[in-house]
């Protein structure tokens, strides 16, 4: 996929109605910044952990992980089965984002 898309606009504006299918949003994100934007290509992630009664984190009770990657943010509960999930609003904005890049070349 990132050979084919290599450089070619065209190509990677055909990824873009994708982006709003919530299973595949971040996947053609990372393809894209990848290929078109590899200097921000740079994925992080900070754990969430449980709250007490008392309001204290429990530092020893992780109950999921966010993740970031140029721009995007989306979520993962670690529970059984672990579940993704990815809001709205991030779906929006980085459909605008990837809309913009390939409009403005």
């Amino acid at each position: 996929m990132i050979r084919i898309l290599k450089g070619n606009m065209e190509k990677g504006k055909q990824l873009l109605p994708l982006i709003d299918q919530p299973q595949k949003t971040v996947a053609i994100h990372a393809i894209l910044t990848k290929v078109f934007e590899q200097r921000n290509f740079d994925v992080s992630f900070k754990s969430i952990f449980k709250i007490g009664e008392k309001g204290d984190t429990l530092y020893n009770d992780i109950t999921g992980n966010q993740f970031h990657l140029n721009k995007l943010t989306w979520n993962l509960k670690l529970s059984d089965p672990p579940k993704y999930s990815i809001d709205t609003t991030e779906i929006v904005k980085i459909r605008r984002y990837w809309s913009s890049k390939f409009h403005s070349n």
